[in-house]
């Protein structure tokens, strides 16, 4: 009895958790694709779809603050590529580290601009960061004029590019690492620091924290700024990976990223997240593509299968979830998770 006592209030915890959702959801996947095709299971296919992952998994971890702080920000895909490419531009003619640091804080201008044009500016961030998008995408065309740029031989052998995204045995990538070193720490800091209560307060009601001394305008703004710097790194990697950068690269990473966030628990009307949640939606999203990819499906089905992902994941957080939390928790903590 004590055993059943025990496996009950694990489940209870587990509940508790707004990640629950996508765990739920990455079981049922992988079972219903290893049952499909037993090598689904295997370690190389595991590698390869948080490898595959990781780039959303980070835009995620960005996304998720701007989400939980009651905003959306289109723009880190532009980011994602414009970040990438500049890091390879710029290593014709500077050092690579010099190139890191200045692709970095165009990256975050980019946040540093949607930050003043939402909070100052007034413009919803939607409208604001969508023509962030498009003149980020702009300027990669610009640069790139169409044509695929490349990190020479010596700087792509380098310290820096194999510490953003070399191998680091065993068929494991440092991609991997990224990801989740960034999610710990991006998960501490929304739930433990003054910093991440302030972005959760201002996103479930601006005025009530502007009562509290909490200035909503620079919070937002602090979060789209951490929002474009992570989507930079994260392009950075990329470059790192890829070696070479072409003009669409990063094209439609930015729904997905809101896709894993509202898989992982994020609410897209603020106040509540969870970066690791977002991750987590974001390795759903990966584990989907490799398992359709396994099936034989066509390669043009799975961004239907993400919509259809996208949807039964807010049907899971909204129905399902509520219901098994009602049959184990007691009635006075259910109506915590209500969004």
């Amino acid at each position: 009895m004590k055993e059943r006592g025990r496996v009950i209030q694990a489940f209870e915890i587990f509940l508790n958790r707004r990640e629950a959702g996508a765990v739920i959801s990455i079981v049922f996947l992988f079972t219903l694709f290893t049952l499909k095709n037993p090598a689904f299971l295997s370690l190389p296919v595991i590698q390869t779809i948080l490898v595959n992952g990781a780039w959303i998994g980070m835009l995620a971890t960005g996304q998720s603050y701007t989400l939980a702080s009651g905003e959306f920000d289109l723009s880190v895909e532009s980011v994602f590529g414009l970040a990438a490419l500049l890091f390879v531009v710029f290593t014709e003619s500077i050092s690579i580290y010099a190139s890191f640091l200045l692709a970095t804080l165009i990256a975050a201008g980019f946040g540093f601009i949607n930050g003043l044009l939402v909070t100052k500016a007034e413009i919803n961030s939607l409208i604001a960061t969508l023509g962030m998008l498009f003149f980020g995408r702009g300027i990669i065309y610009l640069i790139s004029r169409g044509f695929i740029r490349s990190l020479s031989t010596p700087t792509k052998s380098s310290f820096l590019p194999q510490m953003l995204a070399g191998a680091i045995g065993g068929g494991w990538s440092a991609l991997i690492i990224w990801m989740i070193a960034l999610a710990i720490v991006f998960e501490i800091i929304l739930f433990y620091t003054k910093f991440g209560n302030h972005i959760l307060a201002v996103g479930s009601n601006a005025e009530s924290s502007l009562s509290r001394g909490i200035s909503p305008g620079l919070t937002k703004w602090k979060a789209f700024l951490l929002c474009s710097t992570i989507a930079g790194f994260a392009g950075m990697t990329a470059a790192s990976e890829l070696i070479s950068v072409s003009a669409d690269l990063g094209n439609g990473m930015a729904l997905k990223s809101i896709a894993a966030c509202v898989i992982g628990g994020c609410s897209l009307r603020g106040g509540k997240a969870s970066v690791i949640g977002a991750v987590l939606g974001a390795i759903f999203l990966s584990s989907l593509s490799s398992g359709l990819i396994l099936m034989g499906s066509p390669p043009y089905s799975f961004i239907s299968f993400v919509g259809l992902a996208l949807i039964g994941g807010v049907m899971l957080n909204k129905f399902l979830l509520p219901f098994l939390r009602k049959k184990t928790l007691p009635i006075n903590q259910v109506s915590d998770f209500k969004s």
